[in-house]
């Protein structure tokens, strides 16, 4: 089973590769502006799947110990 620790390691190094990856498509001579601007949309997008995955994680994780703390 991954623990939290690991999951965030894993979103986190997913974030920097990410980050590269819209840091070399900006800066890639050859790409006309609208492939750069749809390389963008979509590493933007590839980011906030895994960022909402993890935000959903811990608010589930949240409510779990809320209502086992309360009701145990």
């Amino acid at each position: 089973m991954v623990g939290p620790e690991q999951s965030l390691l894993v979103v986190g190094s997913m974030l920097v590769i990410s980050l590269w990856a819209l840091i070399a498509c900006i800066r890639n001579p050859v790409l006309p502006w609208y492939a750069k601007l749809i390389w963008a949309a979509l590493i933007i997008v590839s980011c906030t799947i895994p960022l909402g995955a993890v935000a959903y994680g811990i608010y589930w994780l949240y409510l779990k110990g809320k209502t086992t703390s309360s009701g145990g």
